[in-house]
């Protein structure tokens, strides 16, 4: 792909990943894939996936001590890395669904160990599934020792296409491919598998993005409940004349050691599985004292699903991300608390900017449509 000019980004494309283990994925209609506590090192710069034994290449770091693969970073560096790479995976699942979906795609599998015909079989049955009947192809590569056979493509079934090179690349060195039997081959699979809209089609492509984006209050009052239609909005709790809306982004004046903290509040938040809150948080004044950020998930029944704590600073940002995943149906409550970290001297203050919270839902059980009403 990349020496055809192709950078486009894929779920599979930096992991290493088996038929089988590819199969179990796509039966469990991604569930549970890429969990923080499933994770362990397997690399300088990748991780394994205890739940399918995927191997996925990330930014946690590892060494190898004696023989053995340990972390560089403790838990906390390493959640807050996870809680972007989770983002970005809940984004590519999105997109394999949607490109199935469209239709017309070829999705092409190959193994250097070969691929079993029943496992071939139970693919497509399975993308089939997802792709929710969308017709689309599946093109298998083989290496073939007959020099008559490399490069071309052998039609098995309607869906099932066979196209042969002389070698596969070793896992060591991927991009040792047989280069010109891989371009023939897809040449002749696009002939074979014609969508004659295909233009049209990734012209009206668009990855969904399920999530729902959690309100602030309004002046004056600062004090608005969520209706019962609308987004989300949250109220505020113990604040004071210097908790406002600012541009896009909501500013908290911690409360003092010792005493309850400043609140935002939402209440009624209804998702259909696993999530992750996420927010940015900066200080908005370099005289400001650092704050210290709470966030707390709770279920219908007061039971804390998340939490999530960190300290903000002046020029040290923090990105907020927590993952949770609802153990019944029902409303969620959402907090964020500020705290002064520390004594405030006389006319110090301690506020922070939060922006853009955001609930990123699981693609595959989010119906976004729905889930943007209070309910």
């Amino acid at each position: 792909m990349r020496r055809l000019g192709s950078e486009a980004g894929g779920l599979f494309r930096w992991a290493r990943v088996t038929p089988e283990q590819l199969l179990q994925v796509l039966d469990a209609n991604f569930a549970g894939l890429y969990e923080f506590t499933g994770l362990t090192p397997a690399y300088l710069d990748m991780v394994q996936d205890g739940r399918y034994g995927i191997g996925w290449h990330t930014e946690m770091r590892s060494s190898d001590a004696e023989g053995s693969w340990q972390f560089l970073a403790d838990e906390a560096a390493r959640r807050k890395i996870h809680a972007k790479e989770i983002r970005k995976i809940r984004h590519l699942i999105a997109k394999l669904v949607a490109r199935a979906k469209m239709g017309g795609a070829i999705f092409v599998i190959k193994s250097n160990d070969g691929i079993a015909t029943a496992t071939l079989r139970a693919l497509h049955a399975a993308l089939t599934r997802i792709a929710e009947g969308a017709a689309f192809t599946l093109l298998e590569m083989r290496e073939a020792t007959d020099p008559a056979q490399i490069g071309t493509v052998q039609q098995r079934e309607p869906f099932w296409l066979s196209g042969y090179v002389a070698r596969f690349a070793p896992y060591s060195q991927a991009d040792d491919i047989d280069f010109s039997a891989w371009t023939k081959i897809l040449g002749e699979a696009c002939r074979l598998a014609p969508c004659a809209d295909w233009p049209a089609r990734l012209a009206r492509f668009s990855v969904p993005e399920p999530k729902i984006e959690l309100r602030f209050p309004l002046e004056p009052s600062l004090n608005l409940t969520p209706t019962l239609s609308g987004p989300q909005r949250a109220v505020l709790i113990n604040g004071n004349s210097l908790c406002r809306p600012v541009n896009d982004a909501f500013r908290l004046h911690g409360g003092a050691l010792g005493e309850a903290g400043t609140i935002l509040r939402w209440s009624g938040v209804v998702t259909p599985g696993a999530a992750q809150l996420c927010a940015m948080l900066q200080l908005p004044v370099d005289d400001s004292a650092p704050v210290v950020v709470t966030a707390k998930i709770r279920d219908a029944h007061g039971r804390l699903l998340a939490l999530w704590r960190g300290r903000v600073a002046p020029n040290a940002p923090e990105e907020l991300g927590a993952d949770f995943t609802p153990t019944e149906p029902g409303p969620l409550t959402i907090e964020f608390i500020a705290h002064a970290s520390r004594a405030l001297r006389e006319g110090e203050r301690a506020v922070v900017d939060i922006a853009a919270p955001t609930l990123y839902l699981d693609p595959i059980t989010a119906n976004t449509a729905e889930l943007l009403q209070t309910r």
